[in-house]
């Protein structure tokens, strides 16, 4: 059960007692994850930013789906929120999304010695 497993203990063991109920409700099985994430890679729903829309090949889209640029998904695959298109959008324009690659950048350099990813 994820980071549980560290904890040891009476304390361990009661978090893993409360949490169980909780994680066999939200857990999704490991074969139905491999699907979705099959599917994310293989539809045409989701083609790469440089391949355009339809472009890209994948499996062909249903009638009055669309697809093609960035993301924001649930688990189910489906649109996030507005509010969540809102905060996205604006940590892309006021320059977060570089920010995070400098830093990520920075860490590759440090860990391997090389800039090369």
């Amino acid at each position: 059960m994820g980071l549980s497993r560290e904890l040891t203990g009476i304390s361990g063991f009661i978090v893993r007692l409360v949490s169980a109920p909780f994680i066999a409700f939200l857990q999704i099985p490991i074969d139905e994850t491999g699907e979705r994430h099959t599917y994310f890679a293989t539809s045409a729903r989701f083609p790469p930013r440089s391949a355009g829309s339809n472009e890209a090949g994948g499996v062909a889209l249903g009638e009055g789906i669309d697809g093609g640029g960035v993301y924001w998904i649930d688990y189910e695959a489906e649109g996030t929120s507005e509010r969540v298109q809102v905060l996205m959008k604006g940590l892309a324009e006021d320059g977060t999304a570089e920010t995070v690659w400098r830093h990520t950048e920075e860490e590759f350099v440090r860990i391997t010695g090389s800039s090369v990813l």
